[in-house]
This record gives C-alpha cells, structure tokens and sequence, in this order.
C-alpha cells in the first residue's frame, strides 16, 4: 500500500493519545481484558442489530446498530478517532464543534461550493483502509487492528455505529 504521504501529500505531525500507545494502555483504557477482546473479535458479527429505516426518498437506510457492549466500547474510541481525524479533515457532518454553518465559514468567499454526498460510502470504508490510516500516522500497528476491529462490521464501517461519523 503506498504511503500516505505519497496519497494525500505532506504528513503533518500528530500527536497520537495516549491511550493509544501501545495494546495494553488502550486495552486498560477501554477496560477490557485480553481475553474479553478476543472474545469479542469471534463473536463481534452477533453483536449487531441489522434494521431498515425510511429515508426521505422512498428508499432506506441498512442500520447496523452494535449492542450495548460494543457501543460502550466505540463510544471511548469515537473521540481519540476524532482528534486524530481532524488533523487533515475536510469533513463537517457528524462532528463536534462543527456544523453546516462552520462549513459554509471554511469556503469564504469563494464563488462556487460543490457539496458532495457519497452514495454507499459507509462500505467503502474497510478495516484495512482504517489499519492504513491509523498506522500512516503513527499508530503501532496492534493497536490498529485492535481499533479497526472494533470500529468494522462484515470488514467495513457499519451505518448507525458510535465510530462510523
């Protein structure tokens, strides 16, 4: 896989959390034993609730809602995720402190806004896309996949999951 400074450019230094440093900090973090994160690796497909909802044009929506475990799990990764995220992230729905408003701001005066909204852009995200990301900027790589496994469903990021915005 090629870097991500060869993709996207110049890296910009992050500071990485510290609970990510390393698996057993993280793991400590989230409070969970070893042994508990394997099981939930095994088991991590039966610990989601597949529904439908109606969008606003007739058709819906594949929600992939983890059960109450795993969300509390994904709740503590969701904002470490975000600091990383928002060091290069262009991106303003679904983040805190951002809003339509505050992307409107970012454009200026500009003369033309294009807003894009990805059809199918949940699956297009997978667990190996996010290990690359998270170890592109400085991630050991255990903790990645430790990160990446518990953030995925069916290898990708599920719709309606606390890690998906």
């Amino acid at each position: 896989m090629p870097s991500a400074a060869r993709i996207f450019g110049k890296l910009y230094p992050i500071d990485i959390p510290a609970e990510f440093s390393d698996e057993a900090t993280l793991l400590a973090y989230l409070g969970v034993s070893a042994r508990e994160l394997k099981k939930i690796w095994w088991y991590r497909g039966k610990m989601y609730r597949e529904f439908s909802i109606a969008k606003g044009s007739g058709k819906t929506r594949l929600i992939c809602a983890p059960d109450h475990r795993l969300k509390i799990l994904q709740r503590k990764l969701a904002p470490l995720l975000d600091r990383i995220y928002r060091v290069r992230n262009p991106v303003h729905g679904f983040v805190i402190d951002r809003s339509v408003k505050t992307n409107a701001e970012a454009h200026g005066a500009r003369r033309f806004v294009l807003n894009l909204d990805l059809q199918d852009f949940f699956p297009t995200i997978t667990e190996n896309r996010i290990i690359g990301l998270l170890t592109s900027v400085g991630l050991d790589r255990r903790v990645a996949e430790i990160v990446a496994r518990l953030a995925c469903y069916n290898g990708h990021l599920p719709q309606g999951a606390p890690t998906t915005p």
